[in-house]
């Protein structure tokens, strides 16, 4: 049996254990460090775990070097927020790089300007269109206008959840901006939804609760701060999928969200807020199943 290493045994030292994980499993050990971008783990723990009890003595093992950290994102951690997008968040060449999620918090009007228009004035191609929004991420961040949280493992950023009160969202949900941008503001009263918008997870990090520790924390924030419920707009798949920008339908559920509407193949999930001791005990069960969250003091 596979041990973590702060319970080796002294007949199976440290290098036979990497050695077993490398060849016997195709994982490559990390020995207690936040990884780099080329430390991927090609196979998903998380598909091992259901299959065997070994997976879950790696999955275990693969936990136990993660110290893992909820920041809420404030103009201090804007260099992290960026190095993130810059460098992790689609370091897996997918199809969404280069993206700095601030779409949700811009009208259509202001789209046009702040990205097509200014990417044409720097240069256009690709590296105009990046340098447009990143510019425009930096200075939505300095000025407060994107909210949210990152998730950190050690020093590193590897994980973020766009959440903000539902008033500072002209959209929800999954949109392109190869599409038309239509603005759709909520006439509810401020204060009262909290929104959570999108999740984006770095490669090598994926299958590990990080996701689900980043809602734990928004739903906690945003009880302490008045708010009445929590809304979600993920949309209705018929398979799991790594786009899925907008969080999955089953961690929304895992947490007491229910379907309240439908746009499209899009679900509006709600969770109330303000059901005292029910309410407290669903988020502590889920706190506690949060690989070794620190809170952010």
């Amino acid at each position: 049996m596979l041990r973590s290493a702060s319970h080796a045994r002294p007949d199976f030292p440290l290098r036979e254990r990497h050695r077993v994980l490398r060849d016997v499993l195709n994982i490559r050990v990390i020995h207690v460090r936040p990884p780099a971008p080329e430390d991927f783990i090609p196979l998903p723990l998380a598909s091992i775990a259901k299959k065997s009890a070994l997976g879950e003595t790696c999955r275990a093992w693969y936990n136990f070097a993660m110290e893992l950290v909820i920041r809420a994102l404030s103009p201090e951690l804007s260099a992290d927020y960026l190095g993130f997008f810059d460098t992790r968040a689609f370091s897996d060449g997918s199809p969404y790089f280069p993206c700095y999620c601030t779409a949700f918090n811009m009208s259509a009007e202001q789209i046009r300007s702040e990205f097509f228009c200014k990417s044409r004035k720097l240069g256009g191609g690709a590296e105009g269109w990046k340098q447009a929004l990143r510019e425009t991420a930096e200075r939505m961040v300095r000025r407060g206008e994107v909210k949210g949280y990152l998730a950190y493992d050690g020093a590193t950023a590897v994980g973020w959840c766009n959440a903000n009160d539902r008033q500072s969202y002209w959209r929800t949900g999954e949109f392109s901006l190869d599409d038309e941008i239509r603005d759709d503001r909520d006439s509810c009263k401020a204060g009262t939804v909290k929104s959570i918008v999108c999740f984006e997870i770095a490669p090598g990090w994926r299958g590990r609760g990080i996701a689900s520790a980043l809602l734990a924390r928004v739903l906690d924030d945003a009880r302490q701060d008045g708010y009445e419920r929590a809304e979600a707009y993920p949309v209705q798949r018929t398979e799991a999928s790594e786009l899925d920008f907008t969080g999955p339908v089953r961690l929304y559920e895992k947490f007491g969200f229910v379907p309240k509407a439908r746009r499209g193949k899009t679900l509006i999930m709600q969770k109330v807020l303000h059901n005292g001791k029910q309410r407290d005990r669903h988020n502590r069960k889920h706190r506690l199943n949060c690989p070794r969250l620190v809170e952010n003091l």
